[in-house]
């Protein structure tokens, strides 16, 4: 697997790669509830100086100053059952991206939608504006500034989401209204249901009975 980091970073090239290749193994084992079997962690830069920490972190071969920046692991990982796999979560998620990708126009030169799906893979465990902008490679304070701009804020951008995948849920699938309150983000049922009322106008039960 090749790491790409976006050119021009400087002295945070490392922090960077740093950052993606521990978000690789700890999402790995937080998704398939395994370790991910590295055999090897390539660098495309020389070893700095706590370079130890590394093989300690990893626990496998590193090699730095590598012409690319790559995870190796057994290949026979991809085929791992993921034991929280819910082919009806899938299928929401899939046309709901596809949905928002298709509504960027011209106008908003893709950010907005690159947002949207940004916040849709993070959607259970939330993704605030400060990691959305990280992996989009810009400051937050660009972000913020490019969705003002737009006339929209990153937190209406996180209720759109949540709220769109709700009403794709209560449409297409028999969840409980507690369960799609959890699966789009919400601590609890009660604030789901304030949240959706607000947009709507009505509760999420009154919409599934309507629809």
């Amino acid at each position: 697997m090749d790491i790409e980091i976006r050119p021009g970073l400087g002295e945070m090239t490392i922090f960077a790669v740093e950052e993606m290749l521990g978000s690789i193994v700890a999402s790995t084992r937080w998704v398939t509830g395994r370790a991910l079997p590295l055999r090897e962690i390539r660098c495309a830069y020389p070893p700095p100086a706590y370079q130890e920490a590394y093989a300690k972190y990893f626990s496998c071969p590193v090699r730095f100053n590598a012409p690319h920046t790559q995870v190796r692991f057994d290949a026979a990982f991809l085929h791992t059952r993921l034991p929280m796999a819910n082919a009806s979560a899938a299928r929401v998620h899939l046309e709901h991206c596809k949905r928002r990708a298709g509504e960027a126009d011209s106008i908003q030169d893709g950010l907005v939608a690159r947002v949207r799906t940004q916040i849709v893979g993070a959607v259970v465990t939330g993704l605030g504006l400060e990691e959305c902008a990280n992996s989009l490679a810009i400051s937050p304070r660009t972000l913020r500034r490019k969705l003002q701009q737009r006339g929209l804020t990153y937190q209406a951008l996180v209720n759109e989401v949540r709220l769109g995948l709700a009403c794709s849920y209560l449409e297409k699938t028999d969840l409980p209204v507690e369960v799609i309150a959890e699966r789009v983000g919400f601590k609890e049922p009660t604030s789901f249901s304030r949240a959706f009322r607000r947009s709507f106008g009505c509760s999420p039960r009154s919409f599934r009975q309507n629809r």
